[in-house]
């Protein structure tokens, strides 16, 4: 397995499963298959209404806590009340910590929200932060009214805009992820990583005939 190193130090394996569309048995299953098969990062949402499947899902593997990579994403409802939801989210996936705690979605109070994450970063029950869907200009509100500045942006326009090569230079201090699944499909992924080196973009495959009942391990690469 491959890691992205964060710019906060936190490592983030570069493949892993979407719970999509998937129902919470569904999400269970998958999760535990997943892991059984040697996946280390899980990602659901508050709005895909499975989270309570993955924390089962992750119980039933046996795989240790510290092991997995979880994400997780705050829906716009919650915003307000950031701080309850992020509480309510971690008994649903029955954790003590998140490894990435993402904003879904860039409209209500999303600021207060990102407050309300950073004080969760800050005492530990979140390890990274990040945004979803944030077009540019919201996307560079948070980050320049932050004090935990963005570790992850999923699958936004302003992700798209900053793989032109003119914009590489703004990457410096983020780095990028992106996934999303099918159920027809299976799993595929894109993961945009930002540092020193400039751009990087990894996809994965699950071909449906693969060994693992669920995913396969086949990585392809590509340069940007």
């Amino acid at each position: 397995m491959e890691y992205f190193v964060l710019n906060n130090g936190v490592k983030m394996p570069a493949l892993g499963l979407g719970t999509f569309l998937l129902s919470p048995k569904e999400a269970e299953d998958a999760t535990y298959s997943a892991l059984k098969c040697g996946y280390k990062l899980i990602d659901t949402a508050n709005a895909y209404m499975n989270e309570r499947g993955v924390g089962r899902g992750i119980k039933r593997s046996g795989v240790k806590r510290e092991d997995i990579f979880l994400v997780t994403k705050l829906w716009p409802s919650e915003y307000e009340n950031a701080e309850k939801a992020i509480s309510d989210t971690l008994k649903r996936l029955d954790t003590d910590y998140i490894d990435l705690l993402i904003l879904h979605q860039p409209v209500g109070n999303f600021m207060a929200a990102y407050r309300a994450m950073e004080r969760a970063y800050a005492v530990g029950k979140v390890r990274a932060l990040g945004l979803s869907n944030f077009p540019e200009e919201l996307a560079g509100q948070v980050i320049e009214g932050c004090k935990v500045c963005v570790q992850s942006v999923q699958e936004s326009e302003f992700l798209r805009k900053l793989l032109a090569p003119a914009r590489i230079s703004t990457l410096e201090s983020l780095s990028m992820f992106g996934s999303f699944a099918t159920k027809k499909e299976g799993f595929v992924a894109l993961f945009f990583c930002g540092g020193e080196r400039g751009i990087r973009a990894f996809s994965g495959r699950a071909p449906t005939n693969s060994g693992c009942p669920l995913f396969g391990l086949r990585t392809e690469r590509a340069g940007v």
